[in-house]
């Protein structure tokens, strides 16, 4: 399925973004955040730049 994203399986909210940090080491941890919270920025241009 070409153009389809399973945007609810991959974001979160600042209510609740704490409790996946304890699935991520601490040195990862900042960016994997900021992709998570993420809607509008760096993600759509990530998914453009490989195709998704």
């Amino acid at each position: 399925m070409k153009n389809k994203i399973a945007l609810e399986e991959h974001f979160a909210i600042d209510l609740t973004i704490g409790d996946s940090q304890v699935y991520a080491r601490p040195e990862v941890w900042q960016g994997l955040k900021n992709n998570l919270l993420d809607f509008e920025q760096q993600r759509i241009e990530q998914m453009d730049e490989w195709g998704t």
